[in-house]
């Protein structure tokens, strides 16, 4: 159940008061908040005792009281709730009684009328009185209150509508970005190539230009900050008398060290300056296409390298340029058409002429060539760099790959390649100098995007993590690690990341994202203005409107559902995501309504529906049991490659589903590594089992139990699988050697294999289970219903079981109070189960009444006046105890059941029950047998 729906009323009152236990922890700061006491021991008229902030000053107290639904609470239950409350000490500053009856207006004035007359007798002490309605919005609040009240709710159920369609939207933002953003480290190494020192030059000369080739090397390799301050030294030590092309070269490398400090204007002057003192050297005439290129001047800067190519063909340095201008000019120039064929094979020009394609040619024109240059160059930076980019864009082109969705094998391993050569090249970059520059993150947010699309999210957030380390203050470094946190549900730690920084458009889904799932909705309506959203991409808009929807109706902003319903399946009426968040909230809000809109839902999705979509309507359809629409929404659109969510709900569907052509394929169809998880296994096996492929069923649930020899589930489906293969002995074996008390199983299983003890003869070891499992999930249908067939199953039940008494450990007992004593019942044992009145063995009461029968008298004496006297009025086994109050509260607990009914006999005439048996014998849900060894069963 989503948080944005109405949380069911609890039906028993001992899970109600449990249940209220974390809600007050949170709601008080107090994880100590507690049970006051267990029926048996005085408990002053609370349920609950806490203390505000953990201060032992600030005593709190909270009754809680279960109202049959559309039943009131009685003010006259206030008042003497309020008046014993109020006698504690030490004495309450807080007092709350909580109520599954709706909210009354009334009862909150008369929580200010008994707080007033508190405060004339000199005490100040807040009482409140809080309906289900009120409960229900402080419940919603605190995720782990939630998850008790709700046990439907999950942190993927809430994520049904919060995280739509998106397709790894950030990180291919990012990646378009990266596209359009001019590469410095290209334009910089193109412009320093290194040629042979000119020998008849001085001995002096040749020594400066060694220097300068040292600081140029340590310029690329990472420090340009350390090679700034060495070149500008060396600069204050040149003058006019120095050689002209080691002052041009000087220029040249201080320009492009502030370059790579992103010192852009100030480098355009000193390339200038190079170029006006060494004017005929084919680098400094190149480097002046550079400058203007810089200064924005790209028709001058093209003209420019027209001209020298003109004159010079093999002027690479120029060549380069040349396509770099084309990239960066709105004007359409073909480099091609100047750029001498004998240069494409330099590598500077091939590094320009795969950022020209990327900005200009068709999409995926440049992944060969970045193959062929790395191939060509296997150990320079920008050959790993480009050619690990173009793998990651190749594989997530088209859009097809979605944020944690299948990835087709071909593409998965273009991304494994791209990822390990981009892992590479970050692993060298981001220990420069400058790594914080938004050109050197660019590999990292590429290198995240990959790991995402692999989901490997470890890998994801590791890589995050360092982006940040690198003190960067680009907003995309937020940006992504916000989505990496997205990733594993750290929804503040997302908000933290995106508040950090300013908001771009790329930000303003994840931050709906992570205002949704924190349930700020007055920030998400506050954050999703009109603006925002005629800025974002039209696909990209159908999940801004239903994170808008959501939060009108869950943040109750008094907006109109059916006004919010018909404007949304306007703007999006084939969108499956818009009718999937209608339908959600449908299911509860208007269950009437629930069913259609699901099936609308269904007939919108297509071969062409977006795989996050298809998650999402399988998610609802897992509400509805729907597990053909499961099937019909997955199958063939999950990766089978890796453990996942939607892959689990598909294997559910095909292990619940009437046997399919598919379900053998399906499941012999998943990767080694998840088959082998019990999980997977089991469900195999289960499917297995139902189309009555015992050997194929056996091999699954024995791999099962290899892997988790707990699993209950997958012992009951082998012990079956083994019974129905005529392995009777093997199979009662199997069931037999159970450790009951670490047994993992629901409670449904614990009662079934509580049954297959007991057809095997275990009638103690049956029961003791069955009573634990049944006395603790009295809110539970189906497992208080299987308990009665269970006393019922044969014959007459071992001594002390079917005995009246004498009182003694495990018996359950109805004293009556005698000279103005309150009546007492409970059970004397050592077992602590809540909800149920227990007496420990020591216990003065139960010390007098071990070894007593009925209608004896027992007297216990008082600390404080006169001894208290009881008769004992009933006495019988704590079994034969939860068994007639099941029977006899069963009705009135769940009025639509029917695997229980009630009978009234006349005269003591049994016969119409055992008529009404033997025409139910073949029923499952019936069990004849020794009805007259347990008189008072039935009335």
């Amino acid at each position: 159940m989503a948080s944005s729906t109405i949380i069911n009323i609890p039906t028993d009152d001992k899970v109600f008061e449990s249940n209220c236990v974390p809600l007050f922890a949170g709601l008080l700061n107090d994880p100590n908040v507690k049970l006051l006491g267990t029926r048996g021991k005085r408990q002053f008229g609370l349920d609950l005792i806490g203390r505000r902030n953990r201060d032992p000053g600030q005593p709190v107290g909270i009754q809680c009281k279960l109202i049959t639904r559309g039943a009131k609470l009685a003010e006259t239950t206030i008042r003497k709730e309020v008046d014993q409350a109020m006698g504690i000490k030490p004495a309450l500053t807080e007092f709350y009684i909580v109520t599954t009856a709706t909210d009354e207006p009334a009862h909150d004035f008369l929580a200010i009328e008994l707080a007033q007359d508190q405060a004339q007798l000199g005490r100040t002490v807040d009482i409140q009185v809080w309906g289900w309605d009120t409960l229900q919005e402080k419940i919603r609040n605190d995720p782990k209150a939630l998850a008790t009240f709700d046990p439907n709710y999950s942190a993927s159920t809430n994520r049904l509508l919060e995280l739509g369609s998106e397709t790894l939207l950030g990180q291919a933002e990012i990646r378009a970005q990266n596209d359009q953003t001019l590469q410095h480290l290209e334009v910089i190494r193109a412009t320093i190539a290194i040629g042979p020192i000119d020998t008849g030059r001085s001995a002096f000369d040749q020594h400066l230009d060694a220097q300068i080739d040292r600081y140029r090397d340590m310029l690329n390799a990472g420090k340009p900050r350390t090679a700034l301050e060495l070149l500008q030294m060396l600069d204050n030590t040149l003058d006019e008398k120095s050689a002209v092309s080691v002052r041009a070269r000087v220029k040249v490398n201080i320009a492009i060290s502030r370059m790579k400090l992103g010192d852009e204007i100030d480098a355009a002057p000193l390339l200038d300056e190079a170029y006006a003192l060494n004017p005929t050297d084919p680098r400094m005439r190149a480097n002046r296409i550079l400058s203007l290129a810089i200064q924005g001047d790209l028709a001058a800067a093209w003209t420019f390298a027209e001209d020298i190519l003109a004159e010079d063909a093999g002027n690479a340095g120029a060549a380069g340029l040349a396509f770099l201008v084309a990239a960066m000019d709105s004007v359409e120039r073909d480099p091609m058409a100047i750029v001498s064929p004998d240069l494409l094979d330099d590598h500077n020009v091939r590094i320009h002429r795969i950022n020209y394609l990327r900005q200009k040619g068709a999409p995926g024109s440049w992944w060969a060539l970045a193959a062929e240059t790395l191939e060509r160059f296997p150990e320079d930076g920008n050959s790993i760099r480009m050619a690990g980019d173009a793998l990651v864009d190749e594989a997530l082109s088209g859009d097809v790959v979605e944020r944690l969705g299948p990835v087709r094998d071909d593409r998965r391993t273009k991304l494994r390649e791209g990822a390990k050569l981009l892992q590479r090249h970050w692993e060298e970059v981001r220990h420069f100098e400058h790594a914080a520059d938004p050109d050197w993150c660019m590999v990292g947010y590429n290198l995240v995007t990959a790991y995402r699309a692999l989901g490997d999210l470890d890998q994801a957030k590791h890589i995050a993590d360092q982006v940040l380390a690198t003190g960067t203050k680009d907003p995309n470094a937020a940006l992504t690690a916000a989505w990496v946190a997205i990733d594993f549900d750290e929804f503040a730690e997302a908000k933290r990341f995106l508040r950090s920084a300013s908001l771009s458009d790329n930000a303003v889904l994840p931050l709906l994202v992570a205002l949704s799932k924190l349930h700020e909705w007055g920030e998400v309506i506050e954050e999703a203005t009109n603006e925002r959203r005629e800025r974002l991409p039209i696909p990209a808009r159908q999940l801004f409107d239903v994170l808008v929807f959501r939060a009108r109706y869950a943040g109750k902003t008094g907006a109109n559902l059916d006004e919010d319903v018909e404007q949304l399946l306007e703007r999006w009426p084939l969108g499956v995501g818009a009718h999937i968040a209608v339908a959600e909230i449908y299911r509860v809000a208007r269950p009437e309504a629930f069913a259609a809109m699901a099936e609308k839902t269904r007939s919108l999705i297509t071969s062409t529906t977006s795989y996050s979509d298809r998650v999402m309507f399988a998610q609802l359809s897992l509400f509805r049991e729907a597990w053909g629409d499961i099937i019909g929404a997955l199958d063939g659109f999950v990766g089978l490659d890796r453990p996942s969510e939607p892959l689990a709900w598909l294997a559910y569907a095909f292990a619940n589903t009437p046997t399919q052509a598919r379900t053998s394929p399906f499941y012999q169809s998943l990767s080694p590594d998840v088959i082998a998880l019990p999980r997977y296994a089991r469900l195999a096996g289960a499917a297995e089992h139902n189309r009555g492929d015992l050997e194929a069923a056996e091999r699954y649930l024995r791999s099962t139990i290899s892997a988790a020899p707990n699993d209950l589930r997958a012992v009951l489906l082998l012990s079956s699988t083994l019974m129905r293969a005529n392995q009777e002995d093997e199979a009662r074996g199997l069931v037999a050697g159970v450790d009951d008390d670490s047994a993992d199983g629901s409670p449904d299983d614990l009662m079934r294999l509580a049954h297959q003890h007991r057809r095997a003869g275990e009638t103690e070891r049956a029961l003791r289970l069955a009573y634990r499992v049944a006395a603790t999930n009295r809110h539970d249908e189906s497992v208080v219903s299987s308990y009665p067939s269970l006393i019922f199953m044969d014959g007459a039940l071992p001594s002390p079981i079917g005995r009246a008494g004498p009182a003694q450990t495990g018996f359950w007992f109805d004293l009556e109070g005698l000279d103005g004593a309150r009546d007492v019942t409970g059970i004397i044992d050592d077992e602590e189960i809540v909800g149920i009145d227990r007496f420990a063995l020591d216990h003065p009461l139960a010390a007098a009444l071990t070894g007593k029968s009925v209608n004896e008298l027992i007297e216990i004496p008082a600390g404080i006046g006169g001894s208290r006297r009881y008769r004992i009025r009933e006495l019988k086994h704590k079994y034969i105890w939860l068994l007639h109050d099941i029977m006899a509260t069963h009705a009135a607990r769940f009025p639509s059941a029917r695997s229980l009914f009630e009978m009234t006999m006349k005269d003591g005439d049994v016969q119409p029950i055992l008529d009404v048996v033997r025409d139910l014998r073949d029923k499952d849900d019936v069990v004849a047998a020794t009805y007259t060894s347990h008189p008072g069963v039935g009335t």
